[in-house]
């Protein structure tokens, strides 16, 4: 977010978001610039519930239901909210959410509706989950969640690096998460090994 700020974005579109907690990004954006707008969305029905109460009243904020596989959808939806201003440079957020992307719903096409609806001097902050550091046990685990209600695809950082095509990436490029401009005060549980975190992340810059 500090990185983003810091080249004048002011407005963040946040898919897949969750519910908002505390250091959400709309807390932590306007920290850093009180003018931010940002747009959350999410697909399930109670966690929109729970977030539209949670930002109502925010003016410049506003959470919407939306499935960010549906890009048509989402985007009209975000224009007719007309919280953000698509025609000026917006922060795509897609922290942690496309490894729930099956590769037969188009991960790297929904990357590119999106960069192509958004002004040049955007940009895309994605984290995603790897199997690059431990395959057995990442089969495992995406055995369990094909079980649950969202698949998990972890990918190498290959196929990730393919799904950013079109982008510029920022320095250090496509990393681990923990090593992409840490902020010295951020704890790390698992004194920086890796693999325990098997998540790569990237910025990139829409040109």
């Amino acid at each position: 977010m500090a990185f983003l700020a810091g080249q004048g974005i002011d407005q963040f579109l946040d898919l897949g978001s969750g519910i908002p907690t505390v250091g959400n990004v709309h807390e932590v954006a306007r920290a850093l610039n009180p003018a931010s707008r940002v747009v959350y969305a999410d697909v399930g029905p109670v966690t929109v519930a729970h977030g539209a109460h949670l930002v109502a009243g925010l003016p410049g904020v506003a959470y919407l239901r939306a499935d960010l596989r549906d890009t048509a959808g989402t985007l009209a939806a975000v224009r007719r909210d007309a919280t953000l201003d698509l025609t000026r440079p917006v922060a795509v957020l897609m922290i942690a959410v496309m490894h729930f992307v099956p590769e037969e719903d188009g991960p790297a096409s929904i990357l590119d509706d999106y960069l192509g609806a958004v002004a040049p001097g955007s940009y895309l902050a994605m984290s995603h989950a790897t199997n690059d550091y431990q395959p057995a046990a990442m089969r495992e685990a995406g055995g369990v969640y094909r079980k649950a209600s969202h698949s998990m695809n972890f990918r190498s950082r290959e196929e990730i690096a393919q799904m950013l095509t079109g982008t510029e990436l920022v320095e250090p490029g496509l990393t681990d998460v923990i090593r992409w401009r840490p902020d010295p005060d951020d704890l790390d549980p698992y004194g920086g090994d890796v693999t325990r975190y098997h998540l790569l992340a990237a910025v990139g810059y829409r040109p």
